[in-house]
């Protein structure tokens, strides 16, 4: 009798944590999903960088309307050696700061040298109307060529039938956007340094 109740709470225990897994929400997954984007950044780039000392702009999300796809691109060269260029990638989606780079000329002690600092973008599709922006910053000086992780957005996408409306009467909409940015220091224990 004792073995067929513990077969009994063996066979129950494990048709509970199987119907578990069966039935995750998509919040769930979608938190599942956040994380190993999370961990697979800071495996690749360490913990994340502050923006605003390196003197970087972040990935600069922004809506796109639907009928707006193409890209912007910046470029200014003083002709000493000193540079500078945006490249800002648009979908039909949404819109983000997919490079940046600054290129200066110093005088470090007896050698003059080209410095680079800059950023560029990894977009990830995270599956039904979700995306993430992995933001990667580096430096390339005297010491080399070091890269590092800025900044992990989160961008959900979603059409609601009023925008497929106004579309198609021709009001320049474009879809309902959340952005989540750089919260990714509290997940990390707020390193940014």
């Amino acid at each position: 009798m004792i073995l067929v109740l513990i077969k009994l709470c063996f066979v129950f225990i494990c048709f509970s944590s199987a119907e578990k897994n069966v039935t995750k929400s998509s919040a769930e997954i979608e938190s599942e999903k956040d994380q190993e984007i999370l961990k697979e950044s800071i495996q690749l780039y360490g913990s994340p960088r502050s923006m605003s000392t390196l003197d970087l702009p972040g990935p600069r999300l922004t809506r796109s309307n639907l009928n707006d796809v193409s890209t912007e691109v910046k470029f200014n060269n003083s002709g000493t050696g000193n540079y500078s260029f945006e490249f800002y990638a648009k979908t039909k989606k949404f819109a983000y700061l997919e490079r940046y780079e600054v290129g200066e000329i110093k005088k470090i002690g007896n050698e003059t040298i080209q410095t680079v600092r800059g950023q560029f973008a990894e977009r990830i599709d995270g599956g039904k109307e979700l995306f993430y922006i992995r933001t990667i910053g580096y430096t390339a000086d005297q010491n080399g060529y070091q890269p590092f992780l800025l900044d992990l957005s989160k961008v959900k996408t979603t059409y609601m039938l009023v925008y497929a409306i106004a579309h198609l009467v021709g009001i320049p909409m474009g879809p309902k956007i959340a952005i989540s940015s750089t919260v990714i220091a509290t997940l990390t224990g707020g390193n940014l340094g």
